[in-house]
């Protein structure tokens, strides 16, 4: 893990060391001191997470993702119900390309705090995302996708029900369901009913920014 998270240091400021700004030494060692540091604090307090979430997010600035999805196992063992982890956990299943897993992390989160409407916004998020862009799925899986992000959207209005970013989302999320849909009434239904979310939407921005 160490000669990882050293490599990508290095590499990130290969020009500095180049242009003698900055010891390619001094960097290393700066990179294995806090590594040390932090590996000492998790085995210290193994069921405080904040160490964990640090040395994972240090791995994760420098893309070494199996780095931090092992930190971040070993967290969840000794921390299974921590959201933080979760959360990271999931960040590191998205960055690797690897979406159903991150998804599942998600939804473990979801359910075990079902009063939780920003984690289902973050799910109705992440399908959007997802259908929008990933252009090599086909169409009835990116369907499927938004599917999923409209029922997101619907958990966490019916825990919030003025929650704008889920309006939004919601809104969106039906728009893109008509430009995908070949059916015409479901594709006339779906942009009407996301102009009136999108409408709602912004009557409550007005109304709470006034």
């Amino acid at each position: 893990m160490r000669a990882a998270i050293v490599i990508l240091v290095l590499a990130a400021v290969a020009p500095a060391v180049a242009a003698g700004q900055q010891p390619a030494s001094t960097v290393a060692r700066a990179v294995g001191d806090l590594e040390a540091s932090l590996l000492k604090k998790i085995a210290a307090s193994p069921a405080e997470p904040s160490a964990y979430l640090e040395l994972a997010s240090l791995q994760i600035e420098f893309e070494a993702f199996a780095d931090a999805e092992a930190t971040l196992l070993r967290a969840r063992q000794a921390l299974p119900a921590n959201k933080d982890v979760a959360l990271k956990l999931a960040t590191v299943y998205g960055r690797r390309e690897q979406f159903e897993k991150a998804m599942a992390i998600l939804d473990g989160v979801a359910q075990r705090d079902p009063s939780d409407a920003e984690i289902q916004q973050m799910m109705a998020a992440w399908y959007h995302e997802k259908a929008s862009k990933d252009k090599t799925l086909a169409t009835a899986q990116r369907l499927t996708y938004v599917g999923k992000g409209i029922d997101a959207t619907n958990r966490a209005l019916a825990i919030r029900p003025d929650y704008i970013d889920a309006l939004v989302y919601k809104g969106i999320l039906l728009k893109l369901r008509a430009e995908l849909t070949t059916d015409p009434a479901e594709r006339t239904r779906s942009a009407a009913e996301a102009d009136a979310l999108l409408k709602r939407a912004r009557e409550l921005r007005e109304k709470k920014s006034g």
